[in-house]
C-alpha cells in the first residue's frame, strides 16, 4: 500500500498524469487493435487469369487477390502484353445480417456477376466502360460468389464493389471474403473482429485526443488554453499521419533488406538469437515470388541474392551479415506471433515515436514547441517510406534520440540510471546500424558538459563507465558473439573488402551535394529557414546554447562519414532528424516572440507550423512517387515479360507498388552477380540492368571493367526516362 499511495503523490502532478493516462489508454487499445487485427483473416478471392478474352487455353497465371479493381495498364504488367484478356474471381461472401446489398460492377469490356450460382448483373458485350447495379436482399450467412470478366482489346477496366444497403462504400464492413465455404465457417468471428478494428483504430485517435484534454484540465489556469490548442492540433496532426500510415494495412517486407531483416528474426527464432543462416534455392523463387506475389497493400515475401549475404550461392546457403540489432528487436513479435506481428512493429513504432517526442518536449519547453518538434521528426516522406517498408532505420532514430535525451537529464539531476539507460540505448543502436557510432560525438559533448559543470572527476568516470559497461553489454558483447557464432571472428565488417574500402575522397563534394538536395527535398525550403532560426535563436540564448553546439556537431559526425562514401542513400541521416526537429521548434517559438504583440496572429502562425510538415508529406504518402512511378511504367513498357531488373535507387516502387520482376541489388561482389545473371538467363529470364542513379553507373563501370559484364556478355538497349537500359546476355 505504501508504494501505492507514493505511485498516486508521483502522478498528482499534472504533467506526470497525463503522461501516464496517455501511455496507458495507447497501449490498451494498441494491444487490443493488434490483437483483433492478427486473428481477423484479410479478404481472399481466386483469381485466374488468361491472355486471350476467351477463357482459352491454360491459365495464363493463378492466384488470390483482396479486390476486384484493375485497368489495362495492370493487367499488361501482371501478364504483359497481349491483344485481349480474360479473368474470372471466385469465392465465398458471407453477409452478416439479413438486409439489402448493393453490387456495383463497371467494366469495359464485358462482366458477369453470379451469387449462388445465379447471374445478378449481366453486362456482357464489347462495349466500353459501363456501370451496372443490382441491389439484392441476401440472408445472413455465406454465398458463393463469382465474377467473368473479358477485355478484347483498346482500354479496358474493371471495377466491382458491394455495400450493404445505407452504407457509404464499405466505411464499415459489408460482408468478408474467403475461397471456399470451409473458410467461410469463422465469417461471424472475422466480421465482428473487422468492425472492431475500426471502431478502436477510431478509439485510439479519439481518446488519445480525450486524454490529452484530462491533462490539459489539471494545469493552472494560465497555460490552459496554450496547452489545449497545440495538443489538440497535435492530436489531429497525428491522427492524420496514423491514418495514412495504416491505410497501408502494415509493413511491406520485399527483396534486399526488408527480406534479410525479417529473414534473420525468423531463423533466429526457431534456432537461436545468434544464427541466421538457412538453406533455401534463391534465384527460382524469385522469379514465382514476384508472379505470385499479393495484391499491392497485402504483403510481399521475396527473396533476393543480396551480394551482402550470399555465402554459397550454388548450394543456396545464405548467411546475413547486416546489423543484427533489428532482427533482435523482431524476434518477440516473430517467435510471439510469427511474421504478421513483427510487421506492425515500425507502424506502432512510429507513432509511439512522435508520441513520446510531444510529451518529453512539452515537459522541457511547452506544448507549442513540443507540437512542432515532434510534427517535424515523423511527419515527413522519408520516415514515412521506411515505416512502411520493414526497415531499421525508424528505430535507429528512436534510440540515438534516446541515448542523447537520459544523458542531458543526467546534467541536471545525475542519477546512475541514467549514463546505464543512455548506454544501453547507445548500444541497442550499434547492433541497429554500425554507423550509429558516429553519435558518440554528441555524448562526448554531454559528458564534458557534465564534467564543466561538476568539476567532479570521481562522479564523471563512474557515468562514463557505466555508459561504456551498458553500450558494452547490449551492444558491442552481442555483436562479438553473433559474429563469432556466424563467421568464427569476434570481429567483421558488415560489407566485403571492396565495399568496406568504398571511402574516397572524390565522393566528397559530390556527397555534401546529394545530402543536402535530399534534405531539401524531405523538408522543403520553408521549413528549413525555420530551424536556420532555431539554430541562431540557440546560439545568442546562453540557455540554449548547448543544444546548438551538441546538435550541430551531431549533424556533422553523421554527415561527414558519409560524405566520402561510395554509397548514397537519403535515410542514412535519418538520427539527425531530432536535432534538427529542435531546431525547428526554437524557431517556432523565435517567430511567435516577434508577433507576441498580435496573440491571434501568433498562434495561427505557430499553428502553422505545426501542421506545415504533414501538409507538406501527405501529396507524397497518398501518391507516391511520381517521378519514380512514371519511370516504373516507363520501364514497365521497354523489358520483357518476367524480366529481372537489377537497379539501385528504384527499387522502392519497383519492389513495393508496381507488376515489373526487379529488386535492389547493390553489386558489391562480382562473383555473386555472375552466378545470379547466368542462372536467371538458364531460367529462361531476361535480365536488365537500369542504371538509374551514379551509384548505379559507377558499379556497372566497375563491373564492366572486372569482366563479370564485359562487352561481349551486355547490350545497350536504350534509355528509359533518362536512364540507360542495357540487357544481359548471357556468358560467351
Amino acid at each position: 500500500m505504501g508504494t501505492l499511495r507514493r505511485w498516486g503523490a508521483h502522478l498528482r502532478h499534472p504533467t506526470r498524469f497525463e503522461t501516464a493516462f496517455v501511455l496507458v489508454v495507447w497501449a490498451s487499445l494498441a494491444f487490443a487493435y493488434l490483437g483483433t487485427r492478427m486473428v481477423g483473416a484479410h479478404d481472399r478471392l481466386s483469381a485466374i487469369y488468361w491472355t486471350n478474352p476467351d477463357w482459352a487455353g491454360a491459365p495464363a497465371l493463378t492466384r488470390t487477390e483482396g479486390s476486384i479493381r484493375t485497368d489495362r495498364e495492370g493487367l499488361k504488367r501482371l501478364l504483359g502484353d497481349a491483344q485481349g484478356y480474360s479473368a474470372i474471381w471466385s469465392g465465398v461472401l458471407f453477409a452478416p445480417t439479413d438486409t439489402n446489398y448493393v453490387f456495383t460492377i463497371t467494366s469495359d469490356d464485358g462482366s458477369w456477376v453470379a451469387l449462388d450460382g445465379a447471374t445478378v448483373i449481366d453486362n456482357g458485350g464489347r462495349h466500353g466502360a459501363r456501370t451496372r447495379t443490382a441491389r439484392l436482399r441476401l440472408s445472413r450467412g455465406p454465398h458463393t460468389l463469382g465474377v467473368r470478366y473479358f477485355d478484347a482489346g483498346g482500354y479496358a477496366v474493371i471495377d466491382f464493389s458491394w455495400r450493404a444497403s445505407g452504407l457509404v462504400g464499405r466505411v464499415l464492413p459489408a460482408g468478408v471474403l474467403y475461397q471456399s465455404l470451409a473458410g467461410a465457417a469463422r465469417a461471424p468471428t472475422d466480421w465482428t473482429l473487422a468492425v472492431a478494428r475500426i471502431v478502436l483504430g477510431g478509439l485510439l485517435l479519439v481518446i488519445t485526443a480525450a486524454a490529452l484534454l484530462v491533462g490539459v484540465s489539471r494545469l493552472p489556469g494560465g497555460l490552459r488554453t496554450e496547452t489545449a490548442l497545440a495538443s489538440l492540433l497535435f492530436a489531429a496532426v497525428l491522427g492524420a499521419y496514423a491514418v495514412e500510415l495504416m491505410a497501408r494495412r502494415s509493413t511491406a517486407v520485399t527483396a534486399c533488406d526488408c527480406y534479410a531483416y525479417l529473414q534473420g528474426a525468423t531463423v533466429m527464432a526457431a534456432r537461436g538469437p545468434l544464427h541466421t543462416e538457412l538453406r533455401d534455392p534463391l534465384v527460382p523463387k524469385i522469379v514465382a515470388g514476384f508472379l505470385t506475389r499479393p495484391s499491392d497493400r497485402d504483403l510481399a515475401f521475396l527473396l533476393s541474392p543480396h551480394g551482402h549475404y550470399v555465402r554459397d550461392f550454388d548450394a543456396g546457403v545464405s548467411s546475413n551479415v547486416f546489423p543484427p540489432g533489428l532482427m533482435w528487436l523482431l524476434l518477440p513479435f516473430v517467435a510471439a506471433g510469427g511474421a504478421s506481428w513483427a510487421l506492425l512493429f515500425l507502424p506502432v513504432l512510429t507513432p509511439a515515436v512522435a508520441l513520446a517526442f510531444f510529451l518529453l518536449a512539452r515537459r522541457h519547453a511547452g506544448a507549442w514547441f513540443a507540437a512542432c518538434v515532434a510534427s517535424f521528426v515523423v511527419c515527413n516522406r522519408v520516415v514515412f517510406e521506411n515505416t512502411v517498408l520493414l526497415m531499421s532505420d525508424v528505430p535507429s532514430m528512436a534510440l540515438t534520440a534516446a541515448s542523447a535525451y537520459l544523458l542531458y537529464l543526467n546534467l541536471g539531476k545525475p542519477k546512475t540510471a541514467l549514463p546505464a539507460g543512455a548506454g544501453a540505448c547507445f548500444g541497442v543502436a550499434l547492433t541497429v546500424r554500425y554507423s550509429n557510432a558516429a553519435a558518440v560525438v554528441p555524448v562526448f559533448v554531454l559528458f564534458a558538459v557534465e564534467w564543466a559543470r561538476r568539476r567532479d572527476f570521481r562522479a564523471l568516470a563512474r557515468d562514463v563507465g557505466l555508459f561504456g559497461a551498458a553500450a558494452t553489454l547490449l551492444g558491442v558483447l552481442p555483436l562479438a558473439l553473433y559474429t563469432w557464432t556466424q563467421f568464427g571472428t569476434l570481429l567483421r565488417m558488415t560489407y566485403d573488402p571492396y565495399t568496406a574500402s568504398r571511402m574516397n575522397v572524390a565522393h566528397f563534394l559530390l556527397n555534401l551535394d546529394f545530402y543536402g538536395r535530399s534534405v531539401v527535398q524531405t523538408f522543403g525550403w520553408p521549413a528549413l529557414v525555420v530551424v536556420a532560426v532555431g539554430l541562431v535563436a540557440c546560439i545568442v540564448d546562453k540557455e540554449r546554447r548547448l543544444a546548438a553546439v551538441t546538435g550541430v556537431l551531431a549533424v556533422a559526425a553523421f554527415l561527414l562519414p558519409y560524405a566520402f562514401e561510395r554509397m548514397r542513400e537519403h535515410r542514412y541521416l535519418m538520427p539527425v532528424y531530432p536535432w534538427l526537429g529542435v531546431f525547428y521548434g526554437f524557431g517556432a517559438l523565435a517567430i511567435g516572440n516577434l508577433l507576441r504583440r498580435a496573440e491571434a496572429v501568433r498562434r495561427l502562425a505557430i499553428a502553422a507550423l505545426v501542421v506545415a510538415p504533414l501538409l507538406v508529406t501527405l501529396p507524397h504518402l497518398v501518391s507516391g512517387t511520381v517521378s519514380r512511378d512514371r519511370v516504373c511504367g516507363a520501364l514497365g513498357e521497354r523489358v520483357e515479360r518476367n524480366a529481372v531488373v537489377f537497379c539501385d535507387d528504384l527499387s522502392g516502387p519497383v519492389r513495393l507498388y508496381t507488376g515489373l520482376t526487379g529488386y535492389r541489388f547493390i553489386w558489391t561482389r562480382f562473383e555473386v552477380l555472375d552466378q545470379t545473371c547466368g542462372t536467371i538467363a538458364r531460367l529462361g529470364r531476361p535480365v536488365y540492368f537500369l542504371l538509374d542513379c551514379d551509384a548505379a553507373k559507377e558499379h556497372f563501370g566497375l563491373l564492366r571493367e572486372n569482366g563479370v559484364l564485359a562487352s561481349d556478355r551486355v547490350a545497350f538497349v536504350g534509355d528509359v526516362d533518362g536512364n540507360p537500359l542495357w540487357r544481359y546476355l548471357g556468358a560467351p
